[in-house]
């Protein structure tokens, strides 16, 4: 690497890090209630996580009633509970006793994780999903817990926010990679560090928020592949990284895919094996290790996991403004995102056919899941949708565009605009509104001008390279990310009692 390029490299670090610490406090502020902590998996993954940590075999609640009814086929002698994990015999479980529990097993023992005292029912082993998102959820839990109520989401959602410093930096690491464009992978790491709802979001400890790093690791590796040339250990890290995301959650094979659509056409068939050993490696170590542990009940889960409830066809239409997470404010950002990425489709599918097939193969395994609508179960669309959006905003920049500009303007502008501005002010504010939008208006037809009719060179320049638009376009993301800051602080300082967004009163007849 020459000495510039280092030189540049060590800039850009620095500058990411600092930024990065800049934004820690937005995402750090009333991490521990906001939002709510009353979701079970995110309560359940750190404990899984936990006492596999603590006894080498994890265990787990699960609405999958499959344990229950092979258990109760099974003979059980001595079961016992220490609080944590089922004992036999007042054994602790280990890798090597797992004849004695003639897995599975199960307790049922009341908790309280905020919505008054429940009865749940803990299995051992947990096989529902692998144990790698679980086990780094559970490295922030230091407060030595005797049973699951005790587990404090300050401690785990901690793993959390380290993982959504991490995915700024590595969003605008794939997105470089991809468009090699400094201010399209700035644009796209400030999207995801200060939207409010994307905030909040990366705050739960919920195995999605894992993928969505794996996959921009993933992309931002293999974009350094070069057909021709040896690429080996770049191969050997994507297969890692994607099996990382598959022993995270199976839905984590979308990951694999990308890296499939990545390698297409640049690598040959032999070369691939360096992509593919590495997965099937890793993946078969910890099916092999369930296997020994309970080798009936991991087929049958398998079987009973393609069986799970349909939520129905429209599934995708329900979320496909954002995801619908209780008590969430009403943003235009996901939408904006996934209509900017039908625009990329449209204009130069190949050119982002990454982001667009990453997107789409995501899509493909969501509706073969075919389960519950879980709002969490949209998380990993997020990148592709802020990268997309990122495009879009440069392109609005180097080629202003009407149908682009009402978009920007009636989708991410005005949610910035509605909970940065509009909540504070108790006046009607339609003459303001009505203000900008002429604002924006008159700021485009200025590079609709014909810089000849003026005989001045340096305002003719000032035309031609559209200078006073990207002024312009500056001021209005600096103003912006100010509005998102003060959202975040009125949404988080108003979490359960946001005002109503639209309110549809009927005319008196």
């Amino acid at each position: 690497m020459k000495k510039v390029d280092l030189v540049k490299v060590l800039v850009v670090i620095v500058g990411l890090l600092i930024l990065s610490k800049n934004w820690y406090y937005r995402k750090w502020l009333g991490y521990e209630n906001i939002p709510e902590t009353v979701i079970f998996d995110e309560r359940d993954y750190p404990f899984i996580g936990y006492t596999f940590r603590k006894t080498g075999v994890p265990t787990g609640w699960s609405n999958m009633n499959v344990y229950k009814i092979f258990a109760d086929t099974k003979e059980h002698k001595d079961l016992g509970f220490d609080g944590l994990s089922m004992t036999a015999d007042g054994e602790k479980p280990s890798i090597y006793n797992s004849d004695k529990f003639n897995y599975p097993t199960y307790w049922t023992t009341d908790v309280n994780i905020g919505k008054g005292t429940e009865t749940i029912r803990l299995y051992q082993p947990f096989l529902d999903h692998p144990i790698f998102g679980s086990w780094l959820y559970s490295l922030g839990i230091t407060n030595n817990p005797q049973k699951f109520d005790d587990l404090k989401p300050e401690e785990y959602r901690r793993v959390a926010l380290a993982l959504s410093v991490l995915t700024g930096i590595l969003i605008f690491a794939a997105s470089w990679g991809l468009y090699r464009n400094l201010i399209v992978a700035l644009i796209a790491m400030v999207i995801y560090s200060t939207v409010p709802g994307f905030v909040i979001m990366s705050r739960f400890a919920l195995l999605e928020n894992v993928l969505i790093p794996l996959s921009l690791l993933l992309i931002f590796i293999l974009s350094f592949i070069k057909k021709g040339e040896k690429n080996w250990w770049l191969l050997a890290m994507g297969g890692i990284v994607s099996s990382l995301a598959f022993l995270t959650k199976e839905q984590g094979i979308y990951v694999l895919i990308i890296g499939i659509i990545m390698l297409c056409k640049k690598v040959r068939i032999k070369e691939s094996l360096f992509f593919f050993l590495p997965f099937l490696g890793l993946t078969m170590i910890y099916y092999g290790y369930v296997y020994y542990l309970a080798p009936d009940l991991i087929i049958k889960l398998l079987f009973d996991q393609t069986s799970r409830g349909f939520f129905g066809p429209l599934a995708y239409l329900h979320s496909v403004a954002g995801p619908k997470f209780t008590q969430f404010p009403v943003e235009g950002y996901w939408l904006w995102g996934l209509l900017s990425l039908v625009g990329l489709a449209q204009s130069d599918f190949k050119k982002h056919r990454v982001i667009i097939l990453g997107y789409l193969s995501y899509l493909f395994i969501f509706m073969m899941a075919g389960s519950g609508n879980y709002p969490w179960y949209n998380i990993p669309f997020l990148p592709f949708l802020i990268m997309a959006a990122s495009v879009f905003t440069w392109e609005l920049i180097t080629k202003p565009n009407i149908f682009k500009l009402f978009i920007f303007l009636g989708l991410p502008f005005a949610s910035s605009f509605y909970w940065g501005y509009f909540v504070f002010k108790s006046d009607n504010l339609i003459n303001v509104y009505r203000l900008i939008i002429m604002i924006f208006l008159g700021a485009w037809g200025m590079t609709k001008l014909n810089p000849k009719m003026f005989k001045n060179m340096v305002i003719q320049n000032i035309i031609r390279k559209k200078i006073l638009w990207i002024i312009f376009v500056v001021l209005v993301g600096y103003q912006m990310n100010k509005w998102n800051w003060q959202s975040f602080l009125y949404i988080t300082a108003n979490w359960n009692r946001l005002p109503v967004t639209f309110e549809i009163n009927n005319p008196k007849e």
